[in-house]
């Protein structure tokens, strides 16, 4: 709650900075903080000014633990323990950042709120969405408010805004933009081809691309030139339940891409791979309300690896398909693998476990028994593919990564996917119609049997006929 802590947050989330860098004084940020709609979408737009202070942001433990809210409207001589008093009634607090400018020190009007648990941020959360059509009330107002118990929360005359404080990422694809009165114009809110996405496979250090082979590194750099090329389009999106797996053992079958996947996921969620945070990160992107991506909702799904099809519909492998005498045959793998998943969580768990992860070179990768080879015999000579710039053999690794499709395709696909789910259906539904009325289908009867039966009736007919006589 000191001001060294307030200094140091003035940039956790790009949301927090919203009306408070570009120039305006007190009054103008007030009049923008008391037009927005409590959701942390309409404080992005001046994150990316190049000339506004840039200082340290709140731990990111603090955002994916959703125990923390973002609050604004705030007065600008409220303190830290103002704060305290005031939130103090919905749970147990760890502490409080009063968001300032680095220069000035001026209070910005917005601020952070660290709870020890997750519900009590879900309680302020929902008190602050109580009664939230006026951002600005009177004294009386405030008390008239707080007696009919649904008046939000009120200091000092101001309705404070809370909802749930996110990480840049996530800020960054909740923009909104505005007219030259600083007024939303278009709420975005949502982020339909899941972009924040894109670098979630990329390798993240120097130190990582230098363990990388220069094989790999043309096959990740081709690959992400094309899918920014894609991505250029409208058209395309990421798809955040399916994944590309690359630089696949051509040896590695349906069956073991399968055991792969499974191991994936459930190292992932066993090391704690995705958060909480992840989830209200892709229900965020679809445009849900702040309050309908935290609490129960937010959940990370379980995993049960003795239902697999529950959780992995569909899995296969690109194979090479050979055409002779006008006959197709298919033969063996390309190296490329594609699983699609019930759980977007599930996905993004087993994409991070497993993409550029040196455990799963030798069995699973490309080039791997090679490398192992070239690495126990020392040789300075051959697979220059597997060789770095330093000379040095290196593990070739995996290559997963969230596909990019064409949205007309990918329609198609799930309809005709609707199609043949709802085909099962009605066939699964027909055949215990049938075992209800008692029966089994009869079996088509032999040629022999029909003409036992023609001669039986025929004779029974003339028999039938005699006694008519």
């Amino acid at each position: 709650g000191s001001d060294s802590d307030s200094d140091s947050d003035s940039d956790s989330n790009s949301d927090s900075d919203s009306d408070s860098d570009d120039g305006s004084d007190g009054d103008s940020q007030s009049d923008s903080d008391d037009e927005s709609d409590g959701s942390d979408e309409e404080n992005e737009e001046d994150a990316e000014d190049s000339d506004s202070p840039r200082t340290p942001s709140v731990p990111a433990n603090d955002v994916s633990t959703n125990c923390t809210a973002f609050v604004r409207n705030v007065p600008f001589d409220c303190t830290s323990s103002d704060l305290f008093k005031v939130f103090l009634p919905f749970g147990k607090i760890d502490r409080i950042y009063v968001v300032k400018d680095p220069e000035t020190g001026v209070n910005k009007g917005t601020a952070f709120v660290k709870f020890q648990y997750e519900l009590a941020c879900t309680r302020a959360i929902e008190a602050g969405k109580a009664g939230e059509t006026a951002a600005f009330v009177t004294e009386r107002e405030a008390t008239a408010f707080s007696a009919n118990g649904g008046g939000g929360i009120v200091f000092r005359g101001r309705r404070l805004l809370v909802d749930l404080a996110v990480d840049k990422g996530t800020a960054e694809s909740l923009k909104v933009e505005r007219d030259e009165n600083g007024k939303a114009i278009k709420k975005v809110g949502k982020d339909k081809r899941n972009l924040y996405l894109k670098e979630e496979a990329s390798v993240k250090t120097a130190e990582g691309w230098e363990e990388i082979g220069r094989s790999e590194k043309e096959k990740r750099q081709n690959g992400d030139r094309e899918m920014s090329q894609k991505l250029r389009s409208p058209l395309f999106f990421i798809n955040p339940f399916r994944l590309s797996f690359r630089n696949l053992n051509k040896d590695v079958d349906e069956k073991g891409l399968k055991k792969l996947v499974v191991e994936g996921i459930k190292r992932g969620l066993e090391e704690k791979l995705v958060t909480k945070s992840d989830v209200t990160n892709y229900l965020r992107a679809t445009g849900l309300p702040q309050r309908e991506c935290i609490g129960e909702n937010a959940k990370v799904p379980e995993f049960d690896s003795k239902n697999v099809k529950k959780f992995i519909p569909s899995l296969y492998i690109d194979r090479v398909v050979l055409e002779k005498d006008g006959k197709k045959s298919v033969a063996g793998s390309r190296g490329y693998g594609f699983v699609e998943f019930t759980h977007h969580v599930h996905a993004l768990s087993c994409l991070r476990a497993l993409n550029n992860q040196k455990r799963y070179s030798k069995e699973w990768a490309q080039g791997g028994s090679r490398a192992e080879g070239m690495i126990a015999k020392s040789s300075g000579k051959g697979g220059d593919d597997l060789r770095g710039e330093d000379g040095r053999v290196k593990w070739p690794r995996l290559i997963v990564e969230f596909t990019c499709e064409n949205k007309a395709k990918a329609k198609k696909q799930t309809e005709k996917k609707e199609k043949q789910a709802k085909n099962a259906m009605m066939q699964k539904a027909e055949r215990n119609e049938r075992k209800k009325e008692g029966g089994k289908k009869e079996k088509k009867k032999g040629r022999g049997k029909l003409q036992r039966e023609k001669k039986r009736k025929a004779r029974e007919e003339a028999e039938n006929g005699g006694r008519d006589e």
